[in-house]
């Protein structure tokens, strides 16, 4: 949808500049940068993710946080978030915890660039809103 869109624009751009007053004619322009910057912007950001990283334990022991969200994961298999303590268990990127704290949901690692961040909710890649979920803090 969004590529017929930027081709409409486009295609229309060509009767604005031919045809329409200078005015409008920089309002196109304005636009059509606007539109490739935001076009290049989604290129380099999704190039750089990978929603299906190879995980090993090694890389996923120690604490993960974000703003008021943390979660301590043990060398020994268990974790602990905030008051609530349990096991936890990597299958792929994903990450089992049990019992599961109210703010995860079926949470899972991805990678951006070579940084590995921890997602609260996995859900469909399709509906992610940019949000970079719980970075590992520095040993």
């Amino acid at each position: 949808m969004g590529i017929l869109l930027a081709v409409g624009y486009i295609l229309g751009g060509v009767v604005v500049l031919l045809r329409a007053p200078k005015r409008l004619k920089w309002a196109w322009l304005i636009g059509a940068v606007l539109l490739a910057t935001e076009f290049g912007i989604t290129v380099w950001v999704q190039s750089r993710l990978d929603w299906n990283p190879k995980v090993a334990k090694s890389e996923v022991v120690g604490k993960w946080s974000q703003g008021f969200c943390s979660l301590e994961l043990r060398e020994d298999g268990t974790f602990r978030a905030k008051e609530l303590h349990g096991a936890w268990a990597l299958q792929g990127s994903s990450l089992q915890l049990r019992p599961e704290p109210p703010e995860f949901h079926a949470p899972g690692f991805f990678r951006f660039g070579d940084e590995l961040r921890l997602r609260l909710v996995t859900g469909d890649p399709d509906d992610w809103e940019g949000e970079l979920g719980l970075q590992r803090e520095a040993r």
